[in-house]
């Protein structure tokens, strides 16, 4: 499996662009309920329920065999024409209480890497999206959602647009 690899086999730089499109299309193939939406440089895995768009975005930095694997939350109707926003942005590694699992390489064991990935999304993205998989679970746990900092955050954005679905107004004032 690719957790237990010591060594990993770079890509030729040619080989990058159409690895990371096979990785996507493979990605997207071994998990079940998810559509992929792809560019050069981004791969959106996202399903929708109760209205509410549960995405895994992998970003590949330019010219670079990084990928950074992150989670959001939106509201479906809020955000349709921006397919590509990401709202209650959580990256990987903080799901998995591993901070240093939020970065991996696209490497020649690229397929180890989508099993691999599949497998944390079937698990530990899961449980996460369940958490909050209405507005009213949203609001329940507002105060894991809400920015440790005061901060500009988008994570208001979904706060506040949760307390407008669950009709909590008040909420908006404390």
């Amino acid at each position: 499996m690719w957790e237990e690899l010591k060594v990993y086999k770079q890509l030729d730089k040619a080989d990058i662009n159409p690895t990371f499109k096979k990785f996507g299309s493979n990605l997207v193939s071994l998990i079940d309920g998810y559509s992929i939406d792809q560019t050069t440089s981004l791969i959106k895995l996202s399903r929708q329920v109760n209205q509410l768009e549960q995405a895994v975005f992998i970003e590949k930095d330019k010219g670079s065999y990084n990928l950074k694997v992150r989670t959001s939350i939106k509201p479906v109707d809020f955000y349709r024409r921006h397919k590509f926003t990401m709202l209650n942005i959580v990256p990987l590694g903080d799901i998995m209480n591993n901070h240093r699992r939020t970065s991996y390489p696209l490497t020649q064991e690229w397929n180890n890497l989508a099993i691999y990935l599949a497998t944390r999304i079937k698990t530990e993205v899961e449980h996460y999206f369940q958490k909050y998989n209405s507005y009213e679970k949203i609001i329940d746990r507002r105060k894991e959602i809400e920015p440790k900092d005061f901060g500009l955050d988008n994570k208001y954005e979904l706060l506040i647009y949760a307390a407008i679905k669950t009709k909590k107004k008040e909420l908006l004032n404390q």
